[in-house]
């Protein structure tokens, strides 16, 4: 893989998610009362940074693994730091009891988001894209093409018109950020035998 010299400066601009909001989208997004309790999505989070989003993303019903890629090592060592930490606090993982409703598994995996076998088994990829460069996003588009159909994208930037070809813009939601608000561009996956 690249090492981070490969990205312009301001494709690694980092942000967080905030937590109400970002849970708020997914919540709207699969609703609890429409994901089984042994639900199988797999969450993937590009440009993990610190891991928050597969955090929050692994106490829903509705994954039942949350991965975040990232590229940076300083970041990704931190990532690995807090799902130590959040695994470590869980109720019962003492063994002195307790019980959790539902925890997905988390990962996270240091690599280039551009390079499609770290996470194409997602069936919800979110990207925080907004300062990604027109190259990098083209690549994860053209990446995220393998998929498989009826995965959901959901992007902080709209996907290059050429992305079309694979992707359906079901929606647009809004979403505060830690550094203000911005668009969620919510893609689905095409069925190429029916599209």
């Amino acid at each position: 893989g690249r090492g981070a010299g490969a990205y312009l400066d301001t494709s690694l601009t980092y942000g967080e998610v905030e937590a109400v909001p970002f849970l708020n989208l997914l919540l709207r997004l699969f609703p609890p009362n429409l994901n089984p309790p042994d639900a199988q999505r797999v969450f993937v989070d590009l440009g993990s940074g610190s891991g928050r989003a597969v955090i929050l993303a692994a106490l829903l019903p509705a994954f039942s693994k949350c991965v975040g890629v990232e590229l940076l090592p300083a970041l990704h060592a931190g990532a690995m730091r807090v799902g130590e930490s959040f695994r470590e606090r869980l109720p019962g993982s003492s063994g002195e009891g307790g019980h959790v409703g539902h925890v997905a598994e988390v990962e996270f995996v240091e690599g280039d988001v551009s390079v499609p076998g770290t996470w194409l088994e997602g069936d919800v990829v979110y990207i925080a894209s907004l300062c990604f460069e027109a190259p990098l996003l083209r690549a994860v588009a053209r990446a995220a093409a393998g998929l498989k159909p009826g995965s959901m994208v959901l992007s902080l930037e709209r996907f290059p018109p050429e992305a079309t070809a694979h992707f359906l813009l079901e929606d647009v939601e809004s979403m505060v950020m830690s550094w203000g608000s911005c668009d969620v561009f919510c893609y689905r996956r095409r069925n190429l035998y029916l599209s």
